[in-house]
């Protein structure tokens, strides 16, 4: 058999002795600030970037320079076939789990994609095969896995977190600069960067996303103070980039964040009340998502059919809501106080989404500090009133409080979303705010921080006395975490008391404590673990790539394998080339999930997906040929045969799984809904019975009379040989003796095309949910190939607008020159 193109052989290597991740990314960020310094007028202070450099750095010191990752590959010791090789580890953080059992996986699959210079468009390893670019979290197009993609996997990851983190510092202090001076602007860049959305997101495409959130607000800034093609490009680009980033409920979040500043600008400004502004921030708008569209199509297609939307048809609304109790409030100011998921002492709303929304104690009480100053001063115009207004709307939606959260959830685009990750935003206004109150006390208006240090000292206080511990190590370790946030705030009180060059060293040293305190939360957060621990190879899954990449004739290749409980989880397979029937998706096909759970029993909304019936035919049609299990759970039954036995666990060969592509004796074709699912869900000859609605009006005439008369067991059929396969496409050797419906298990989804030479035949949905098409009698060479036309349309107008961006800058640079002249 001719090799597939696309083979992966084993986990990640690492050879080299030197980690030079930190190299890269320096080249990248120095680069990119020697562009902007070019670019823009805003200048951006090498002094600070390198600060920024450092304090990143620093942060990730190890995973940076040396052989360490830091996702948390700890927890695969945990499960099957890992777990044979190392003392299992109950993992550092459990709470992001789904880095190394989705994240990783998928960032794989792209990168293995996008270095053999094909679009990562389909997911194979997983729930039967779905569209890969169209789930967001896989980050086909963010800027970050691009620039990361010369790099190992591991250290791909650690340099996309630097990326991360250097971006948002450097937006932030952008556009704080704009309005404070240098030391609030890096106290602002601090808040924010290291904010816990920020680190708890950080290898999710959440952060991807939020980070550029500073940008959009220093974009139309710009805007209103000068509406040029350059602003409108800028923020065209910041726009396109977030939402080619991955994560559309986060983009989605950015905008009504983006919509609430722009309108009070329009309100508060005069110099914004401007045809030219206004259109110029549309036009923007429309231009990003014409930009993205290689993202935006692909999404739009996969969401309608995805699982998760079948679970959002099932539930109420109002059953997504999150309810909290109001302790959950306490981590905006205290994000320690229910203990750390490190030392397995949480007792109290202590999970990675109520842990999101803290960005300094100083960032959380300055919200109080504001207010005083714009009611004092009534600066009702100023954009200090927006940072205290949109953060009173904003903090109940995060808390799911009564009304906010419900009117909120019942919008278009937010009805989808969970809506408690706005916490990004609140750690951005935060962020700001609190550069705001430090700049006015640079500038001898110190009320607005003493009251601000007086509210959080208050707020700690009154949580100290009302808060019942529920044992005495709680309440120690609530008052040690909370140490360094009092040091924040009676610096602060401190700071204000003095004047001149004493004031701005007590503020530099309340900055340096603010920055510890976030540190002290964020670098235990993500694990720092051995690349070596990355997903290592075992002789399970060695035997089983032996299979799939060099079958013995007669073998059956490609085939699909399924696994009991939590052993090798979905998406893990992924990693090894393994073609998975279970996932751990949302945005994984409902049809096929769907069937999963009525033939199989298959439990898709628990965290470990359980397939509980291995003995229905079902599984022979999915093409399932191995079944894993632990090395002590032998698996009774007369269906498998044990092929494998090891330290790592037992596989077990099913003789009757049937290939990906075979021939249907008999062509069932019901037009009444209720009856094809009645007589699909009582099939039990899979091999030789298919049910489907229709044949193509082209075809009906010619095929009927063979496709749809009754042929008995011993009537010739077509064979069909696998020639070749690859993630995304098919190469068949077909025989026909008649005209032939062609079945598969490959799901059916827009952009799968089926051709043989240069004609395109037709693609009929077969049993509900797959693919099948009819070939004519006789000898065929078939082409089967996941071509998505929203994926190419999408393409073609991001190429389209792009020259046209290009021309139209030509243009207007040429009508400078002229007027120079």
């Amino acid at each position: 058999m001719p090799p597939r193109r696309w083979t992966v052989s084993s986990g990640v290597t690492y050879k080299r002795r030197v980690n030079l991740t930190f190299a890269w990314v320096a080249l990248i960020y120095g680069a990119a600030v020697f562009v902007w310094r070019k670019l823009s007028a805003d200048g951006l202070r090498w002094r600070v970037a390198a600060l920024f450099y450092l304090l990143v750095l620093a942060f990730l010191f190890r995973p940076l320079t040396q052989r360490f990752v830091d996702v948390p590959a700890d927890y695969t010791t945990r499960i099957i076939p890992w777990s044979a090789y190392a003392v299992p580890d109950p993992g550092a953080n459990t709470e992001i789990n789904d880095v190394i059992l989705q994240m990783v996986p998928w960032s794989h699959e792209v990168r293995q994609a996008w270095r053999s210079l094909q679009a990562p468009l389909w997911n194979r390893n997983a729930g039967g095969g779905y569209p890969l670019l169209a789930n967001g979290q896989s980050a086909a197009l963010s800027i970050f896995r691009l620039l990361a993609l010369p790099l190992p996997l591991g250290y791909s990851f650690t340099c996309e977190a630097a990326l991360k983190i250097l971006v948002a510092l450097t937006f932030a202090f952008l556009y704080a600069r704009r309005r404070y001076g240098e030391l609030a602007a890096i106290l602002t860049a601090i808040s924010f960067g290291f904010s816990t959305f920020i680190i708890v997101w950080l290898h999710f495409p959440h952060a991807s996303v939020a980070v550029f959130l500073p940008a959009l607000f220093y974009g139309i800034d710009r805007v209103v103070q000068r509406p040029a093609f350059p602003q409108y490009l800028f923020l065209s680009a910041v726009f396109a980039v977030l939402l080619l980033n991955g994560h559309p409920e986060s983009a989605a979040h950015s905008m009504f964040a983006v919509i609430l500043y722009a309108a009070f600008l329009l309100i508060a400004r005069p110099e914004a009340r401007s045809i030219r502004v206004l259109g110029v921030l549309t036009g923007a708008g429309m231009t990003a998502l014409l930009l993205a569209s290689p993202f935006v199509l692909p999404f739009m297609e996969a969401l309608p059919r995805s699982q998760r939307m079948d679970w959002l048809r099932s539930q109420p609304i109002d059953s997504v809501i999150p309810r909290h109790e109001w302790k959950v409030i306490i981590p905006y100011f205290h994000v320690n106080f229910f203990g750390t998921i490190r030392e397995n002492n949480i007792w109290g709303p202590g999970i990675a989404e109520v842990v999101s929304g803290y960005s300094g104690i100083l960032a959380f009480s300055a919200w109080f500090g504001l207010l005083f100053h714009v009611l004092h001063r009534r600066r009702w115009r100023d954009v200090d009133c927006f940072w205290v207004l949109a953060s009173a709307l904003i903090l109940p939606i995060t808390l799911g409080w009564w009304p906010f959260a419900d009117l909120f959830h019942r919008l278009p685009l937010f009805s989808l979303a969970a809506n408690g990750r706005l916490r990004f935003v609140l750690c951005w206004f935060f962020a700001v705010m609190a550069g705001a109150v430090v700049d006015l006390a640079m500038r001898n208006d110190r009320k607005p921080l003493a009251l601000s240090a007086a509210a959080g000292l208050i707020l700690l206080a009154g949580t100290f006395a009302v808060m019942d511990f529920p044992w005495i190590s709680a309440e120690h370790h609530a008052i040690a975490t909370g140490l360094l946030k009092v040091g924040v705030l009676l610096t602060a009180v401190v700071a204000v008391q003095l004047a001149g060059r004493r004031r701005t060293v007590a503020l530099s040293l309340m900055t340096i404590m603010a920055l510890c305190d976030l540190w002290a939360f964020g670098r235990p957060w993500n694990s720092v673990i051995p690349a070596r621990e990355l997903y290592p190879m075992t002789p399970l899954i060695q035997f089983l790539q032996r299979r799939q990449n060099h079958p013995r004739p007669g073998e059956l290749a490609p085939f699909r394998i399924a696994a009991t409980g939590p052993t090798f989880f979905p998406n893990s397979a992924g990693m090894f080339g393994l073609e998975d029937i279970r996932s751990h998706d949302p945005m994984a096909y409902g049809k096929f999930i769907g069937a999963m759970r009525v033939f199989t029993g298959y439990s898709s909304f628990d965290y470990f997906g359980v397939v509980k019936n291995f003995e229905d035919p079902y599984i022979d049609y999915l093409n399932v040929r191995y079944l894993i299990t632990g090395p002590g759970e032998p698996y009774q039954s007369d269906r498998f045969v044990l092929v494998y036995y090891g330290a790592d666990g037992r596989v077990y060969e099913n003789r009757a799984a049937l290939p990906r592509f075979y021939a249907a004796r008999n062509v069932i074709n019901e037009f009444d809904d209720r009856e094809r699912f009645h007589r699909i869900l009582g099939n039990r000859d899979w091999a030789n019975t298919v049910i489907l609605e229709k044949i193509h009006t082209s075809l009906f005439a010619k095929v009927r009379g063979d496709l749809l008369t009754p042929h008995p067991p011993g009537s010739p059929l077509a064979t069909v040989r696998f020639l070749r396969w690859t993630p995304d496409s098919f190469d068949l050797d077909i025989n026909a003796p008649r005209w032939t419906l062609i079945v598969g298990s490959q799901p059916v989804w827009p952009g799968w095309r089926v051709w043989s030479g240069e004609q395109q035949l037709v693609v009929i949905e077969v049993n509900n949910a797959f693919l099948g098409f009819v070939v004519p009698p006789g000898h065929s060479r078939v082409s089967v190939r996941y071509r998505p036309l929203s994926f190419v349309a999408g393409a073609w107008i991001s190429l389209g607008t792009i020259l046209l961006l290009s021309g139209w800058g030509v243009v207007i640079w040429r009508r400078r020159l002229a007027g120079y002249r």
